[in-house]
């Protein structure tokens, strides 16, 4: 089973690679790509995670309209 990685340990990937590039462990166009796809990764985490606290928003709702609906009974 696959470890669903963080938008931290992105963040430290990153890092990571600049500070490679920056060492001249690697060159331009190899930093270039390695930090398009970290920050690629980084927005599907963020967009997941944006979503998943908007679903429960949503539910927290409906259950409120719901308790206010049956309570007015």
């Amino acid at each position: 089973m696959e470890k669903t990685i963080t938008a931290s340990e992105v963040v430290r990937l990153m890092v990571r690679s600049y500070r490679r590039y920056e060492r001249g462990e690697i060159g331009d166009s190899k930093a270039a790509r390695e930090n398009a796809i970290l920050a690629n990764i980084l927005k599907a985490i963020e967009v997941s995670e944006t979503e998943e606290r908007l679903k429960a928003i949503e539910n927290a709702l409906s259950l409120s309209s719901l308790n206010e609906k049956y309570s007015d009974e």
